[in-house]
């Protein structure tokens, strides 16, 4: 478990962004979880665990992750774009 190695968060940041983009989102999940538990007042972290959320087609969790970002940075246009494509897929 490369988290028990470092505990750079912008390092585990980066990495996790990779396994989303490579599509393992349940590896992406594990570090941005590990990661808002150590740094729950970082917009950016809260953001990427509600867009991995997102992929993971889990809406409720993916709404409320960009909520907490919201509230932590209240334009942050990432988050506001993660509650517009949540709120397309519902209609």
């Amino acid at each position: 478990d490369i988290t028990s190695v470092t505990l750079d968060a912008e390092i585990l940041n980066l990495l996790a962004m990779v396994y989303q983009k490579l599509k393992e989102y349940e590896h992406a999940f594990g570090i941005f979880e590990k990661l808002y538990r150590l740094y729950p007042n970082n917009h950016i972290i809260a953001v990427n665990l509600s867009e991995c959320f997102l992929k993971m087609n889990n809406k409720k969790e993916a709404k409320k992750y960009a909520m907490e970002a919201l509230s932590i940075y209240s334009d942050f246009p990432d988050a506001l774009k993660i509650l517009r494509e949540v709120d397309k897929n519902d209609e």
